[in-house]
């Protein structure tokens, strides 16, 4: 653009407001020539950056006039994700949950979504796990952070799974054409040794993860007449454990009985004693007991 014309559109405006004016002045300064080349390249680009999908809808939001699907999705239920996503054919490299294996379901679908936390919650090692699945399927990914310290946190895990020979940083001040250039040659050139687990072995990590969520929906399902899970039923006794019961003393009669009683028998009696301590509460409170 012509900057004699920009000057004169900024003091046409200018004119119309108390307090503003336009100057002319010359400011010399240092710029970072890789920033230069990403300025060129939105500059060159921009019709084709303006029309993509992601730009529209971040830009324009409901205005972007973009199909619902494009964009909205129903992320795969926590509960669900083991069906929706094996564990033992998912290509995780880090460890994860299930909200953190929501999110590589959904990149691996080629979902676009914005994923939220605090610090510390793992977001880093949820993307690592995500960059890693969309390179086991196939797919190159490009990561772009404000900071350079995201890129390092992201590139340093990539590189403590093995997974090194498949990052290059792109955009740096300490990047070079010669050192992409030097770089693409050695990695292309090196033989990448291709492990994983045997068939056996995650056979037997589906069976272990079959066993774990069985038991997990057997303690949580609500048992009738109770209207209880089994969880539930089992802190309630904890709890009245931990409230006591009321202590008798004996007689001097019933202490002499007491006394000649056999093993058996009072272990019986022991037995009986507890299975009432623990019911105390419930049948001294009756219906007030919650």
């Amino acid at each position: 653009a012509d900057p004699r014309a920009v000057l004169a559109a900024a003091r046409g405006v200018a004119a119309a407001r108390a307090g503003w004016s336009v100057d002319e002045r010359v400011v010399l300064g240092l710029f970072a020539s890789h920033k230069e080349a990403m300025y060129q390249d939105l500059q060159q680009n921009e019709e084709r950056i303006l029309a993509h999908p992601l730009v529209r809808a971040v830009a324009l939001g409901p205005d972007a006039g973009l199909p619902e699907d494009l964009i909205g999705f129903e992320p795969v239920a926590p509960e669900l994700i083991d069906e929706v996503q094996l564990p033992e054919r998912t290509p995780l490299v880090l460890d994860a949950d299930a909200s953190q294996r929501q999110c590589t379901a959904a990149a691996l679908d080629g979902r676009s979504f914005v994923m939220s936390g605090p610090p510390g919650t793992g977001k880093s090692q949820t993307i690592t796990n995500m960059i890693a699945a969309l390179m086991h399927a196939g797919r190159s990914v490009l990561f772009v952070s404000e900071k350079a310290a995201a890129l390092d946190v992201v590139r340093n895990r990539l590189h403590g799974v093995g997974l090194g020979d498949f990052v290059m940083a792109l955009h740096s001040g300490n990047t070079s054409k010669k050192g992409v250039a030097t770089e693409l040659a050695r990695v292309l050139t090196t033989e990448v040794p291709v492990t994983g687990a045997a068939e056996h072995e995650l056979d037997r990590a589906r069976r272990l993860r079959e066993e774990l969520s069985a038991y997990s929906a057997a303690m949580n399902a609500v048992r009738e007449p109770l209207g209880r899970t089994l969880h539930d039923v089992l802190g309630r006794l904890v709890l009245l454990e931990q409230k006591g019961t009321p202590q008798l003393t004996l007689s001097a009669g019933n202490a002499k009985a007491a006394r000649g009683l056999s093993a058996g028998v009072l272990q019986e009696l022991l037995t009986a004693a507890g299975a009432v301590a623990r019911a105390w509460r419930p049948a001294a409170e009756g219906e007030g007991f919650a």
